[in-house]
């Protein structure tokens, strides 16, 4: 049995190493090393920790007797944690090519390591004091990486960024006085919930709950409070795949699970008007988000907007306030997050080699990176929701959950989420056309050689040799959604697991 101290060891050994980086004055390629070497053994380590979870809960210290610095593995934190450290070495293993050309690279890597950390301290948080103090931490933490380019479009969105984060925290922090208050000063996760309000205290409960739902809301971008996401697409692809992907708007939606099944009792929110303005919120920016990415033509943009819909199937999935829900919820998380870095990988590999990145921009770039476009439709197909694709799995489960549920604002839901597949379809269908084609805009053959000649650099050869670390972790992800596309029945019932109350 592994001793619970170890807990600290994932979160403090990149906010340390990162920290150190910039003192280090390491040349390019000994910091590249350094940063891959890190983040491979965190993962290592958090790997070890999530299969031999330590039983005892570690607190590091008491502030008060009700507020604590406290941390424990359970199954929902495991799923989370095991999503971050699965995916951080390759997407530091892709960061390092794709940042060789900017500016500030020492800066970027010592935040994006300590944001490693920063994530798994929210992930293993045993209360909510303690995942709020990392929380708060993360996005201060991610505004280097946002602003990363300075310039006015960078200025901006970290100014919409912080403005957004600090309004969401602070609504966390009603959530967590009032949370203190009705558990009488233990507020330590627990399956079922841990506040036990008298009946004359519901209303209040609800009010809330409905509050605190809306400051994790802001992280996972439902609307309104999604306007950060799409302005911080200027960030380095590096920064989109990962923080806003995976460990950035997934820690909203892990906010949502703790609060809705390990701080509230799920079965009392049921059937109450929070249930139905959640799913509401919910549904609706499904089909808000979708629509935006239908008419966006900056490719990256779009798939921030696909992204801000997909988190919108795993809230209305969670907000459901029953098992089934949380399964299927917790499901789409990881297949989301394993499907959409790989697509914002492979048009960062687009942008950075090509100087490609608006829809009218891409005819043929297929023919001259054909593994990179390849990567592209099968995580194009799982976000489309194509049968044997994990994208598939995901939404299958939560219409079956939607549909033990008998709600109307849940079929609305299911409505959403057809229409959202639809627009998925005509947006990302046509795009690989494009990508395969060239001459469907009516160039005719001098043009397309005088349009080739800016990108002759691109071709496939030359990218393959040239940046084999960005395909690797393209083509490694891939394979992985491959697998889970046609073997996914283990994972889901572990989730299922999970989802009942078990470890």
């Amino acid at each position: 049995m592994t001793n619970s101290a170890l807990l600290l060891a994932p979160i403090l050994l990149p906010i340390i190493f990162g920290t150190l980086l910039p003192f280090l004055k390491l040349k390019e390629r000994p910091r590249e090393i350094y940063t891959i070497f890190v983040a491979s053994i965190n993962a290592c380590i958090t790997g070890y920790l999530i299969f031999n979870p330590p039983q005892d809960v570690f607190t590091l210290v008491s502030i008060s007797s009700v507020l604590s610095l406290a941390f424990r593995i359970d199954g929902l934190s495991a799923v989370f944690a095991g999503l971050v450290a699965g995916l951080w070495p390759l997407a530091t293993l892709y960061a390092i090519p794709y940042m060789r050309n900017e500016s500030n690279t020492l800066r970027f890597f010592s935040f994006y390591t300590i944001v490693f950390g920063i994530t798994l301290g929210i992930a293993f948080s045993a209360n909510f004091f303690t995942l709020y103090l990392f929380y708060e931490i993360l996005s201060f933490s991610t505004l280097p990486l946002v602003a990363h380019k300075m310039d006015p479009k960078s200025v901006k969105a970290k100014i919409y960024y912080l403005f957004y984060s600090i309004s969401g925290a602070s609504l966390i922090f009603i959530g967590l006085a009032y949370t203190i208050y009705y558990a009488g000063g233990d507020t330590l996760f627990k399956y079922g919930g841990f506040i036990s309000g008298a009946p004359l205290d519901e209303n209040i409960l609800l009010v809330v709950y409905f509050v605190t739902f809306l400051g994790f809301g802001v992280k996972s971008a439902v609307f309104p409070l999604h306007g950060w996401l799409p302005m911080a697409a200027v960030a380095p692809t590096p920064t989109t795949a990962l923080l806003h992907a995976v460990a950035v708007v997934k820690a909203g939606v892990f906010g949502i699970a703790r609060l809705t099944y390990y701080t509230f009792d799920y079965a009392s929110l049921s059937s109450t008007w929070v249930q139905t303005a959640t799913m509401g919120l919910a549904a609706f920016t499904i089909i808000y988000a979708s629509t935006m990415m239908f008419r966006e033509k900056y490719v990256k943009r779009a798939l921030v907007y696909s992204t801000i819909s997909n988190l919108s199937y795993i809230v209305l999935a969670m907000t459901m306030m029953i098992p089934a829900g949380l399964a299927a919820g917790l499901l789409h998380m990881v297949f989301h997050g394993l499907a959409k870095i790989v697509l914002f990988m492979c048009v960062g590999i687009m942008l950075v080699k090509c100087g490609l990145g608006y829809t009218d921009q891409i005819y043929g770039i297929g023919k001259r990176a054909p593994l990179t476009l390849a990567a592209l439709i099968i995580t194009s197909m799982s976000m489309i929701g194509i049968p044997l694709t994990p994208g598939f799995l995901g939404k299958w489960h939560i219409a079956t959950a939607v549909v033990r549920l008998h709600s109307i604002v849940g079929f609305v839901g299911i409505g959403a989420i057809v229409y959202s597949t639809i627009m998925a379809a005509l947006y990302l269908l046509p795009l690989i056309v494009r990508a395969f084609f060239v001459g469907l805009d009516s160039r005719n053959r001098h043009d397309e050689a005088e349009y080739f000649e800016h990108v002759e650099h691109a071709t496939h050869d030359n990218l393959l040799k040239e940046s084999f670390d960005m395909l690797f972790p393209v083509i490694t992800i891939t394979l992985v959604v491959i697998y889970f596309g046609l073997f996914s029945g283990p994972l889901f019932s572990i989730l299922n697991r999970i989802a009942n109350g078990g470890v």
